[in-house]
Order: structure tokens, then C-alpha cells, then sequence
């Protein structure tokens, strides 16, 4: 992976135990990864985060495109009931435990500047394509971006485009 074009993506909250789980997890992902997608994309865990390490800016727009509720369900129906592995990263995850009021995911963009503020503007719409309703942007001045969660339910369709995202990839790269 040629290091001058890469992007690094760190991603933090304000909820501590959002992250909690990824540790577990973080190996076997970059391992299917890795022989599947001869490394464009993979994940190192950070203190309360993790960093999405894209291999350069095709494969970041790749795997931040729009998408749709219907596309989300479309998606949701071809798994059925089968487990997917991905869901493992959210066992932390409950309408109980979820914080009164929502949380934040906090987003630091590693990049070359000429391509930052294309990627803030790709990443919101991203998110705000599909969960429009259920977030809101926050302005800050210690992150490029700050997506506020307002309830579960925001959590469980983001989780949904997690895995479509990384199969999406895998698909593509083989």
C-alpha cells in the first residue's frame, strides 16, 4: 500500500463503551480483508476509537457512497437471518445501555489537504443519506466532523451499512 496516498480515518466517541468490542474483532476483519481485498481498506484499534486505513481515495469514495433506506432493506432481506460476523461488534449495543440524549462519532481525516474538504463533504453524504432524520452534523474545532446519534435505532441502519460497506469491498476486489 503506497503510504502517500493513503487516508486515514480516526474515528472516536463520547460514549466510551462504543469501542469496547472492536479489539476482539479487529484481526479477524483485516485477516478476511486483507486476503480478500489485497489490502485497500483495514482497521487499527485506537484508546476509545478505531482508524480506517484506506489504501487511496478511490477505494475511500468506494466504500463512502450514498445510500438509500430501501437499498439498506434490499440488503437486510438477501441475509435473512444468517449471522454475519460483523454483528459481533455491537454486543455492547442495547436500547437499554444506548445514552439518554444520543452520542457522537468524532472523525479526524489524515489526508492530503487539497482532498480534505471533499472527503468531509463525501463522508456527510454519506451518513446523511440514510440517517437523515436520526442525526445531526455538529460544528467542532478539535474534529473535521462530528455526527450526533440521536436514538438505537440510528445505531442498528449504520451497523447494517457497516456490512454492506465491507461486503461491498470484498465483492469488488476479488
Amino acid at each position: 500500500m503506497d503510504r502517500k496516498n493513503q487516508i486515514l480515518l480516526r474515528i472516536t466517541s463520547n460514549w466510551p463503551s462504543l469501542f469496547s468490542n472492536i479489539p476482539k474483532y479487529v484481526s479477524f476483519i483485516n485477516n478476511l480483508l486483507t486476503s480478500e481485498s489485497r489490502s485497500k481498506f483495514f482497521l487499527e484499534v485506537v484508546e476509545n476509537g478505531v482508524i480506517y486505513v484506506y489504501s487511496d481515495f478511490a477505494t475511500f469514495k468506494h466504500m463512502n457512497q450514498r445510500y438509500s433506506l430501501k437499498m439498506i432493506n434490499k440488503y437486510e432481506e438477501s441475509i435473512g437471518t444468517a449471522m454475519d460476523p460483523i454483528e459481533l461488534l455491537d454486543d455492547n449495543l442495547s436500547p437499554s445501555s444506548f445514552p439518554e440524549g444520543g452520542f457522537d462519532y468524532q472523525f479526524k481525516f489524515y489526508l492530503d489537504p487539497e482532498l480534505r474538504d471533499e472527503a468531509i463533504q463525501i463522508k456527510k453524504d454519506h451518513y446523511y443519506s440514510y440517517l437523515q432524520p436520526n442525526i445531526e452534523f455538529k460544528e467542532s474545532k478539535e474534529f473535521d466532523l462530528v455526527i450526533h446519534y440521536k436514538n438505537y435505532e440510528a445505531v442498528l441502519v449504520h451497523h447494517k451499512v457497516i456490512c454492506m460497506m465491507l461486503k461491498g469491498l470484498l465483492n469488488v476486489q476479488k
